[in-house]
């Protein structure tokens, strides 16, 4: 009887295996939504500022003031998927 279960699951997994879609004939890609390029982008993703309100020693900030953490953002399926240069983004 174990061998007769062994080969039915065999059997549905070969079955399912040979039911799913080949991803390049369903046209799937990695490619994003949108791609906004050539942008100032601030991703907050440094320490919280002193008490004071002195920004974090980690913000993107220097002497002639605050500058972007990024330049493109991409998206797909509302997700956000990549942030940084937009030669990395292209």
């Amino acid at each position: 009887m174990k061998y007769l279960e062994r080969f039915i699951l065999a059997a549905v997994i070969v079955f399912l295996t040979a039911c799913t879609p080949d991803p390049a004939e369903t046209g799937a890609t990695n490619h994003a939504d949108l791609i906004l390029t050539n942008a100032r982008v601030y991703t907050l993703d440094w320490g919280a500022p002193g008490r004071d309100g002195t920004p974090a020693p980690d913000a993107p900030r220097s002497e002639h003031g605050w500058h972007p953490d990024a330049e493109a953002v991409a998206t797909k399926g509302g997700d956000i998927v990549f942030v940084g240069s937009t030669q990395d983004a292209l």
